[in-house]
């Protein structure tokens, strides 16, 4: 009988741990540096455990500048929860989450926009 409850309870377990986000989708603020030799306007989509948000943030960074993206809050009205960053896109060049190397909920991870593509850096280093 305690085999069968074991079983039963492995089981539960297993599918509430399957049913978590991914930890690669807990990036809540950025700092984007365009690498490019010209000013690029990027946009920056959001969502939450409820899905994608209607709201999206758009920057324009100067030529070899950067910029940060502030966390967003989410009012659920009796709480707020922190907002996920879903997709830089920057011109034409998309990047969406997961991000490469974010494996944990991270915040001020850079980002670099380069003429091909958008490259993960990694931890800011420099932290306002």
């Amino acid at each position: 009988m305690s085999m069968i409850t074991f079983g039963i309870c492995a089981l539960f377990f297993i599918s509430t741990i399957s049913a978590l986000p991914a930890p690669g989708s807990s990036l809540y603020s950025a700092v984007i540096e365009n690498k490019q030799n010209a000013p690029i306007q990027c946009t920056i989509s959001w969502e939450s455990l409820n899905g994608p948000l209607p709201n999206k943030d758009t920057i324009t960074i100067d030529s070899m500048q950067s910029r940060i993206v502030n966390e967003q809050d989410i009012d659920m009205g009796t709480w707020t929860v922190a907002a996920i960053i879903k997709t830089i896109q920057c011109g034409d060049l998309v990047l969406n989450a997961p991000f490469q190397g974010v494996v944990s909920i991270q915040r001020l991870w850079k980002f670099s926009v380069e003429p091909n593509n958008i490259v993960s850096v990694g931890p800011n280093p420099k932290k306002p």
